[in-house]
């Protein structure tokens, strides 16, 4: 989906990386547990916000917290401030489904969900 929206809307791709981060964070930990609350992915997610924190008491949304709180200290721009539209969300929804960055996600996002995502990144 990164690349897509690269290509899409040629903005910066860490731009576009560090205003989704929080939110596929959110997103991920709302899925994990619903679909996939045995794996270790949570417990992951509890140890990167105890390294953010630098604290063992610190879980999961501790740390989507402080992304986001990150992202508003450095003013991570809106990906429609980089040029993205509402109406471009169904595009890069289809398209994103099989990007090589999805892949790599702890469980599959379904439709919903990254429209969640974008959505809130718009």
């Amino acid at each position: 989906m990164l690349v897509l929206l690269v290509e899409m809307i040629h903005a910066p791709y860490g731009a576009i990386c560090a205003r989704l981060l929080p939110f596929v964070m959110k997103v991920n930990l709302e899925a994990l547990r619903v679909r996939k609350s045995d794996n270790n992915y949570l417990q992951r997610y509890n140890e990167i916000a105890n390294l953010l924190l630098d604290t063992s008491s610190a879980v999961a949304e501790d740390g989507v917290k402080w992304v986001m709180d990150l992202c508003h200290k450095f003013n991570i721009q809106s990906l429609s401030s980089l040029g993205l539209v509402e109406e471009d969300l169904p595009e890069v929804i289809k398209k994103g489904e099989y990007s090589s960055s999805m892949q790599g996600n702890p469980t599959k996002l379904t439709h919903d969900e990254m429209e969640n995502i974008l959505t809130h990144a718009l």
